[in-house]
């Protein structure tokens, strides 16, 4: 009953006012008012006290909350192997960019690369468990095979070793056992908990503001759902790299008294004197842009850092699993698109809903 006296009195009295504020037409009923936002002046035209947002949402909100959850995501989140000493701030941004460009291109690309290093992580600390180094943990693996050890001799320019390359240098007792320890690797990261809650808040607000107008039945574009599910993919992904250190850009040195020729022999090698234990694996920039007459990376040898674009190990166990359910659940974000309104009424094969059709 308290309610009534508003209901009756107050309410039609405020939505009166408004309508002599806002010049209302005469024509349109009460019934047909949704929401009204009155904004109170002084005589002097200036506005004082708090003033609240439009009730309703503009293009440029949903482009901003989108882009910048986008970048923030892929900036954060991405883990980049080491950089070599001599590439330059413009290098290392210009090479994070294009990678954060693919991240959100092709997702499905960056995360097959990061469950591929996950696996060969795996094998790392399998392999040195098995050879009776039992505190090798999957950190260390990662901080080796991303290039975070190089290697030093009398008889050749410093190169990075992968993590199989070290492992057989420990094993046949050309090096010794790395005598360092978790937190010493992780020191060298660079993310920081600001920046990770910050990511975190950012991803939260869209997710749950998508949710909430799914569940109020309230129209989702576009952009919003291909924003989601870069932002899963992200997380996936972030997920494998879940013991990669982000960012380093200063390597560990291994010095050994015994001379390369006297380690790898006659052998003959393209990439590192230790290809014939690990070729780095066969990469977009060291086999196919050569091939096609487009090399990406310096000519200089030894290389000087692991490239990031290695083609990834195959994985096994769990993570098979892993990688067909990201797969299906960025599929599935997609396909929740498929019966949205679109602005184009073209029909057939250069329809927008066509397109979106055969994309997802």
């Amino acid at each position: 009953m308290a309610l009534v006296p508003f209901t009756y009195f107050i309410l039609p009295f405020r939505v009166t006012m408004a309508m002599m504020l806002h010049d209302i037409p005469n024509n349109v009923s009460l019934g047909n008012v949704l929401t009204v936002d009155i904004l109170t002046t002084s005589p002097n035209g200036r506005v004082y006290g708090w003033v609240d947002q439009p009730t309703l949402r503009g293009t440029w909100d949903i482009i901003w909350t989108c882009l910048v959850t986008i970048f923030i995501c892929t900036y954060t989140l991405l883990c980049l192997n080491v950089s070599a000493l001599t590439d330059s701030l413009f290098v290392n941004i210009r090479r994070r960019v294009v990678w954060m460009a693919l991240a959100v291109i092709g997702p499905e690309i960056v995360l097959t690369y990061a469950v591929g290093q996950w696996s060969r992580a795996r094998h790392s600390v399998e392999a040195f468990h098995g050879s009776g180094y039992d505190t090798w943990t999957m950190r260390m693996a990662f901080f080796a095979d991303m290039g975070g050890f190089v290697l030093e001799t009398s008889d050749c320019d410093p190169f990075p070793l992968n993590v199989k390359q070290l492992h057989w240098l420990v094993v046949n007792k050309h090096i010794e056992y790395p005598n360092i320890k978790n937190d010493e690797i992780w020191d060298k990261s660079k993310q920081d908990r600001l920046t990770r809650a910050i990511t975190a808040f950012q991803i939260g607000y869209l997710v749950i503001q998508c949710i909430g107008r799914a569940a109020q039945g309230l129209a989702i574009t576009a952009l919003e759902l291909n924003a989601l599910a870069i932002v899963v993919y992200s997380l996936i992904s972030a997920f494998a790299w879940l013991h990669k250190p982000s960012d380093v850009r200063t390597p560990m040195n291994i010095c050994t008294q015994a001379n390369l020729a006297a380690i790898i022999g006659e052998r003959h090698w393209r990439n590192t004197p230790l290809d014939f234990v690990d070729e780095n694996g066969l990469g977009w920039s060291m086999n196919v842009q050569p091939f096609m007459g487009m090399p990406v990376i310096p000519a200089r040898r030894p290389i000087q850092r692991i490239p990031n674009d290695r083609f990834p190990m195959d994985p096994y166990g769990w993570q098979e699993y892993f990688v067909c359910f990201a797969t299906l659940l960025f599929t599935g974000l997609h396909v929740l698109g498929w019966n949205f309104s679109f602005p184009s009424a073209l029909k057939g094969y250069c329809g927008e809903h066509r397109v979106w059709f055969c994309s997802a």
